[in-house]
């Protein structure tokens, strides 16, 4: 079977990340249309891959010479023009992929209007895939409705992303420490979803209440004009977009995730989980569910709790927290993994 998808960008996100690993060791034959330029994922992709820089007409000559058996868009600029184009070159079975949940668009707002034309149009694709119950809530909520839902979570490379001994070393060498240190990171690009501000907040609380603790945050431009740190610029290491994150993962402590809206099923808190670290994690999108009782959901923007229950998790006895990311790890392969994940989307295709 000839499977095409059509995606907005192949930069480093968590839909374009998904789309590597679904058809990493696919038994179908995979093709691959970005609208924008090639991105930091093109390596990752294991399938044919074309770039069409917004050309519609570019666009629907690959769909016409490729002539898939299904279409699949993933994000809704995409789910639109290919929703269209699709038709128009004879496609007759499109998927749609939604991988968020409430993204704050401002009344009319040209993505705010795409959105709205989606929910029209959302009758026409076969079916709507959406990784989080959270998100299919939501859509259902500002009228969307398909004639299928197909519910399928992110998976998780448990072999890629798991427990390293040496990661804690290499992380201390590389920002020159040498003691006790704990580490506390955040992995997030710099976007008004992810709420870097209530992140600093909460580690310049948690500084003041412990010394040991230094904070690691990973995404490109994180740090366009520096935050009030209260005197602790120091604990803050700015590591910029890395793609060793099985290599840097297991170094840490604990992971927050404290985004304020958007989140659909957050790729890097099941990753961090599959390292065995566990996460404090803002009640947004699955977040909740993905952790559930191996790590610590607290309210959007409650910097004071995010704080505070990263000092509970460093405050355990080693073996108790040893234990605790055994059992975040094991929720990971027992419930998302990659392998059954895949399985789930072969079943769609055909």
């Amino acid at each position: 079977m000839k499977i095409l998808h059509l995606i907005t960008s192949l930069d480093c996100g968590g839909a374009e990340k998904m789309l590597a690993k679904v058809i990493r060791d696919s038994k179908h034959e995979h093709h691959v249309i970005s609208l924008k330029p090639r991105g930091v994922i093109t390596d990752e992709i294991n399938a044919q891959t074309y770039y069409a820089g917004w050309k519609v007409w570019q666009i629907y000559g690959f769909m016409k010479r490729l002539n898939p058996d299904v279409l699949m868009t993933w994000l809704y600029h995409a789910d639109l023009v290919g929703l269209i184009l699709g038709r128009l070159a004879g496609v007759s079975r499109i998927i749609w992929n939604i991988r968020c949940s409430d993204m704050r668009y401002r009344p009319w707002h040209y993505q705010w209007w795409i959105r709205k034309l989606c929910a029209l149009l959302s009758k026409v694709p076969t079916m709507i895939v959406i990784n989080s119950k959270s998100s299919k809530e939501f859509h259902k909520s500002i009228g969307y409705h398909p004639m299928i839902w197909k519910v399928i979570p992110n998976g998780f490379d448990t072999e890629m992303f798991k427990p390293r001994l040496l990661a804690r070393a290499r992380l201390m060498d590389e920002l020159g420490l040498s003691g006790d240190e704990r580490f506390i990171g955040i992995v997030a690009r710099n976007h008004p979803m992810k709420d870097y501000r209530t992140f600093i907040k909460a580690a310049v609380r948690l500084s003041n209440i412990r010394k040991d603790v230094h904070f690691i945050l990973v995404g490109k431009d994180v740090w366009k004009e520096p935050p009030d740190t209260r005197g602790n610029i120091d604990k803050f290491h700015l590591l910029g977009e890395r793609h060793d994150l099985p290599l840097l993962l297991p170094a840490l402590d604990v992971l927050c995730m404290t985004s304020a809206y958007g989140e659909g099923f957050p790729n890097v808190v099941g990753e961090a989980m599959s390292c065995g670290v566990p996460c404090v994690v803002t009640d947004v999108g699955d977040a909740g569910y993905l952790v559930h009782s191996t790590g610590i959901v607290v309210p959007v923007g409650d910097y004071q709790a995010i704080a505070d229950n990263c000092n509970s998790l460093l405050n355990l006895l080693p073996s108790s927290k040893h234990q605790l990311g055994l059992s975040a790890r094991h929720r990971i392969k027992t419930m998302f993994n990659i392998d059954d994940i895949r399985e789930r989307y072969e079943a769609v295709y055909t």
